[in-house]
């Protein structure tokens, strides 16, 4: 089991964690809508705090593909 404590070692370094809610069973999705969020039909989603939002120059809502390989990706 990793680590809940590690800590990235540069500060532009974000660390992915996992929220149950609604329709989802030990973080597994088992449904496209998150009714506690109001999120419809979409799957693949990030949130960031408001903080790390200003610290990055981040607009409100940005849309970027996801990918399984831990790229960065910009859009």
């Amino acid at each position: 089991m990793p680590a809940l404590d590690v800590i990235p070692a540069d500060s532009e370094t974000l660390v992915l964690q996992t929220t149950r809610s609604h329709d989802q069973w030990n973080t597994t999705i088992c449904s496209r809508n998150d009714r506690y969020r109001r999120i419809k039909n979409l799957r693949k989603l990030v949130f960031l705090d408001e903080a790390d939002v200003a610290a990055r120059g981040l607009p409100h809502c940005v849309t970027s593909p996801m990918q399984k390989d831990a790229c960065a990706r910009q859009s």
